[in-house]
């Protein structure tokens, strides 16, 4: 009869523990979504026109794709930009941690026009200024620093893409 008490002990401990050790390890993960950031891969490529200019961009799809977006790049050509495809409209919150170069972000609605423009330099320190879009935003564009100015880009430009 002990050993029964016994073992049914040291099941119960071992399936605790068991428990416990998929829950950290899930919390922690859960935790901090964002701080995982993998090594830079190709994203598919594809281009973007405005009335006076179109641009070679990357799409960043997934969430991992739009969570690192320009982190750990040197710079961004001024015939580049970067589109963040969302799969619906809503308010969209994006900042300049480890980006190292000024931006512009265009915020699209879901017709494609530019809904906002902001312009955002890097993070100089923790905390990180976060730039918020207007509502109902579907798409953010990000190009170098100064290119909306530079190319007629303002609030209402229809931008033509494809996906």
């Amino acid at each position: 009869m002990q050993g029964k008490k016994l073992f049914v002990f040291f099941l119960v401990v071992f399936l605790l523990s068991g428990c416990t050790n998929r829950f950290q390890a899930n919390t922690a993960k859960d935790a901090a979504p964002q701080q995982i950031i993998e090594p830079e891969k190709a994203l598919p490529a594809g281009e973007l026109c405005f009335p006076q200019k179109c641009i070679s961009i990357e799409r960043a799809t997934t969430p991992q794709e739009q969570a690192r977006g320009l982190m750990f790049r040197e710079s961004i050509s001024d015939d580049g930009g970067m589109l963040f495809i969302f799969p619906n409209e809503g308010r969209r919150f994006f900042w300049m941690k480890n980006v190292s170069f000024p931006i512009d972000m265009l915020w699209l609605d879901g017709e494609k026009k530019v809904a906002g423009i902001t312009s955002a330099k890097p993070c100089a320190s923790d905390p990180c200024q976060t730039y918020p879009s207007p509502e109902g935003v579907k798409y953010v564009v990000e190009v170098a620093g100064g290119f909306s100015k530079k190319n007629g880009v303002v609030v209402g430009t229809q931008v033509v893409f494809s996906g």
